[in-house]
């Protein structure tokens, strides 16, 4: 649909490229920000955790293991302050707003950072932006069907 409506923007016989994980996390903020325009954010305490440096097993590659410890630490945040969080994916990339809305989640990142001492992590805004979004939907995503299986059940009781 987005390229058939915007089609006379792009040049016939043109292509356009984006990374996969930069389109999930577009859309998954996207999503939420309309969801939550009028609603309540959702409460993900009964959610159970999704992403635990401390399940993996020993000898878990470096790479996985820093991949698995950013998740934890986005879904930390956006467990923290869900509002706060949802308010970054109404913003432009790289705006004043956007500023505001990171400079708002300061506290929550710094409590979150799961960092040791002698521990190097680091991540650019893009990249903090795209993994708040998308475990923020898998948040909100494991919140939906958890109630959908308790009304479920409460219906078949």
């Amino acid at each position: 649909m987005l390229a058939t409506k915007n089609r006379g923007c792009i040049p016939a016989g043109s292509e356009m490229k984006f990374s996969g994980s930069l389109f999930r996390a577009a859309l998954s903020g996207a999503l939420l920000s309309r969801k939550y325009r009028s609603d309540a954010v959702g409460d993900y305490s009964s959610v159970e955790p999704l992403y635990r440096v401390t399940t993996l097993a020993d000898g878990t590659s470096d790479a996985i293991v820093k991949d698995i410890a950013l998740k934890q630490f986005s879904e930390c945040v956006s467990r923290m302050a869900p509002a706060k969080t949802l308010a970054l994916f109404g913003t432009k990339p790289y705006s004043n707003d956007e500023d505001a809305a990171f400079a708002s989640l300061q506290a929550e990142m710094s409590h979150c950072l799961p960092v040791s001492e002698g521990q190097q992590f680091g991540f650019t805004r893009l990249e903090l932006r795209t993994l708040l979004a998308e475990v923020a939907y898998e948040l909100d995503m494991k919140l939906a069907l958890g109630m959908e299986a308790t009304e479920t059940t409460e219906a078949q009781n």
